[in-house]
């Protein structure tokens, strides 16, 4: 097999690969993107509803921005882990998959520090 072969069999692989992420790119944003925007809108409600609540009574703009801290704090603290769960993410058995999934994936997952 020659040189040219080879590069000829590279680029029609690299070329069906990035077809296949286009492709799949498309599909997965048709089936997620309505969701996505219907639950923005949704918290968007939602937010708009606790700082009428919360904030009766109360200087608008500070009232708001400290609920808006509180929910960056909480959301921060349950992407990480730490937060509304009792078992801990990294005892034997999480810190097992971990391994396994840097060992598979060859790269780090968030670990939320």
């Amino acid at each position: 097999m020659g040189l040219y072969e080879e590069n000829a069999r590279f680029i029609f692989c690299s070329i069906l690969i990035i077809i296949y992420l286009l492709f799949g790119a498309v599909i997965f944003q048709a089936i997620e993107r309505p969701t996505e925007i219907e639950r923005k809108k949704e918290f968007i409600e939602e937010l708009a509803q606790y700082q009428e609540y919360f904030c009766a009574g109360k200087p608008p703009d500070d009232c708001a921005k400290r609920l808006k801290d509180f929910a960056k704090f909480s959301a921060d603290a349950y992407a990480s882990g730490i937060a509304w769960q009792t078992k801990e993410r990294f005892d034997f058995y999480g810190s097992l998959f971990f391994a396994g999934t840097f060992l598979t994936a060859g790269e780090t997952a968030r670990i939320g520090y």
